[in-house]
């Protein structure tokens, strides 16, 4: 309720209703993950980190409480220790493409953008008629000035699952290549998808 509307009230509700729940169940992980959560969310780091650790060493393959102790690491400006969790969840689902998603993800923001493509092409190996990967690994191409990859990569994501993003993107990289033509036709066909966006109109204005 409280990432529905705001209502600060809302939290200690929740806390009171989790901390009911390890005190009727202490082995329960979703008790520990609920705690996790709110205390991520409200600052209290150390704690937050115990509780989400406590659910990882029962479930190390529990996506949530991964996800949510990675993203408290990168909060705390610990980016050696937010690798680490998503390597270790990819060590425990080794042949589920979100981890090497999320760990791709992860160098992307880090500027890391060869690690970046080498995560993504291996979360293509593992679920090859996923669009979005196909977008994340154009992205990063384009950001390394490998526009030809780029555009191949973007190419197949349109092929799977057209979207505004992805011809954007695939525009982008017409562009830097100096392929004029089909990059307004790339543009027109994200405002066909749907996106009005000022930087989209700018871009194909140009």
């Amino acid at each position: 309720k409280y990432e529905l509307t705001h209502d600060p009230s809302l939290v200690a509700q929740a806390r009171v209703a989790c901390e009911a729940a390890v005190t009727k169940s202490p082995t329960l992980p979703d008790s520990h993950l609920c705690l996790g959560i709110i205390d991520a969310g409200t600052g209290q780091y150390e704690n937050a980190v115990k509780e989400l650790e406590t659910v990882v060493q029962v479930e190390p393959s529990n996506d949530v409480a991964l996800g949510a102790l990675a993203n408290l690491y990168e909060n705390v400006k610990d980016p050696a220790a937010a690798e680490q969790v998503y390597k270790r969840g990819i060590a425990a689902r080794p042949h589920y493409w979100v981890g090497y998603e999320w760990l791709g993800s992860f160098y992307a923001r880090q500027a890391r953008y060869e690690e970046a493509a080498a995560e993504f092409r291996q979360a293509i190996e593992e679920s090859p008629s996923n669009a979005s990967l196909y977008s994340s690994l154009g992205g990063v191409y384009i950001l390394q000035g490998k526009n030809a990859e780029a555009i191949e990569a973007l190419q197949r994501a349109v092929a799977l699952r057209p979207s505004a993003a992805v011809y954007q993107n695939l525009g982008q990289a017409y562009l830097h290549e100096r392929r004029f033509e089909d990059a307004i036709n790339a543009f027109k066909q994200a405002l066909d998808q749907g996106d009005r966006s000022y930087a989209l109109y700018s871009v194909l204005g140009d």
